[in-house]
C-alpha cells in the first residue's frame, strides 16, 4: 500500500513538473521585454558582466537596491539591470542607470531565472567576459564591501563561486548571488542550460530545475564550485556553538529550538543555512547578505531573527536605515 501511494506521488510530481516545463516552453515564443533604456556604463572598458533580477509589485527601485548595483559596478561589473516588475517609472529608471550599462523592463515570466537568461542573453557574446555575476532582489547588504567580499573567490580554484551552498535536494551553490570565471562561462553545459531554460512561474520548480540544475549540470562536466561560507563548515560553527553554551536560562520555546536545530545538525540533515544559520554566517564567515525573507516573513520561524539590526551594527557600518525604509515600504 505504502509502496503504491509512493508511485502514485511520484507519478503526479513528475506530470506537475513536465506540465509546468512545457508552458515555460511556451512561453519562450512569447515577446517579453517591454522596454530598455540605455545606462552610463560606467565600467565599459572592464571584461567583467552581472545581471540583476529586480521585481516589486509597484515598480518601485528601493534604495537597498540602488546601493547593491552602485557595489556591483564599484567592483567593476558593467551591470545589466533587469526589472519583473508590473509597471515602472522614469523616476525608478534614473536612480540606477548611472551605474548599469543597461536596464530592461520584461513580463514577470520565469521569475528570477528568466531575468537572468534574458539579461545573459542582451549582453551577448561572452567570450571576452573574465566574470559573470548573477545577483537578485531577495537579499539585504552587502555589509562589507563588495570588492573585498569577491576577494575570496579565485578562479585557480573554481570555476562558479557564491555565498552559500546547500545540500537540500543535490549539491548546489545558491543563486541570490553567484559568480562564473571564464572555464564556466566557456563551457557548452552553461550555454545549453540558458538556452533551453523555460519560463516557469513556480518558485518551487524554479529552485529544483534551474538553481540545481545549473549547479549539477556544471558538475557534471568537471567544473568545480565554491563559496564563502561552504555548508558543512558553518554547521560545525554552529554545532560547536550550541554545545560550549548552557541552555538553562533560555525561554521553553527558545530552548525547543535550539534543541531542533542541534539534533539536525547531528544528524546532518540539511537545512538552509541562509536561514537557519544567519547570525554565524555574518559573525563568523563574514558573509556581506541577509535574506529578505527571514526578516520580512521567518517563514522556518527562527528563534531571535528580530535581532538582526544589532548583530549586523556590531559588525560593520552599513547604513540599516536602507533596510528599515524597504521594510516600511510595506
Amino acid at each position: 500500500m505504502i509502496g503504491r501511494r509512493w508511485l502514485e506521488d511520484t507519478r503526479r510530481s513528475r506530470a506537475w513538473h513536465f506540465g509546468h516545463a512545457c508552458l515555460g516552453h511556451l512561453r519562450r515564443l512569447r515577446k517579453l521585454t517591454r522596454r530598455i533604456w540605455p545606462g552610463a556604463d560606467p565600467c565599459r572598458a572592464c571584461p567583467d558582466h552581472a545581471v540583476y533580477a529586480h521585481y516589486d509589485r509597484e515598480g518601485a527601485i528601493h534604495d537597498y537596491v540602488v546601493e547593491q548595483v552602485r557595489q556591483l559596478a564599484g567592483a567593476g561589473f558593467r551591470v545589466t539591470f533587469v526589472s519583473n516588475a508590473r509597471r515602472m517609472s522614469e523616476e525608478a529608471v534614473a536612480a540606477v542607470r548611472p551605474f548599469c550599462r543597461e536596464m530592461i523592463w520584461r513580463r514577470n515570466l520565469g521569475l528570477d531565472f528568466g531575468a537572468y537568461k534574458d539579461g545573459i542573453a542582451a549582453i551577448g557574446d561572452l567570450g571576452a567576459c573574465d566574470r559573470l555575476a548573477l545577483m537578485n532582489d531577495s537579499i539585504y547588504g552587502p555589509f562589507f564591501p563588495l570588492r573585498e567580499v569577491l576577494n575570496a573567490a579565485n578562479p585557480a580554484v573554481c570555476d562558479l563561486w557564491g555565498i552559500t551552498d546547500s545540500w537540500d535536494g543535490n549539491y548546489h551553490v545558491q543563486t541570490y548571488f553567484v559568480l562564473f570565471f571564464k572555464r564556466a562561462l566557456a563551457s557548452p553545459a552553461f550555454a545549453k542550460f540558458w538556452r533551453r531554460l523555460p519560463y516557469v512561474n513556480n518558485k518551487s520548480w524554479v529552485v529544483k530545475n534551474c538553481e540545481v540544475k545549473l549547479s549539477q549540470s556544471l558538475a557534471r562536466q568537471q567544473l568545480a564550485a565554491d563559496v564563502l561560507c561552504p555548508y558543512w563548515d558553518v554547521a560545525k560553527s554552529v554545532l560547536k556553538r550550541l554545545e560550549s553554551n548552557p541552555r538553562d536560562e533560555e525561554t521553553l520555546a527558545h530552548k525547543s529550538f535550539l534543541d531542533h536545530l542541534h539534533s539536525n545538525i547531528q544528524f546532518g540533515l540539511p537545512l538552509n543555512s541562509t536561514h537557519y544559520f544567519w547570525d554565524a554566517l555574518i559573525t563568523d564567515f563574514r558573509a556581506p547578505f541577509i535574506k529578505r525573507d527571514l526578516i520580512l516573513k521567518n517563514p522556518q520561524g527562527i528563534a531571535y531573527a528580530w535581532r538582526w539590526p544589532e548583530l549586523i551594527a556590531r559588525q560593520c557600518d552599513y547604513d540599516i536605515a536602507l533596510i528599515r525604509r524597504h521594510l516600511q515600504a510595506g
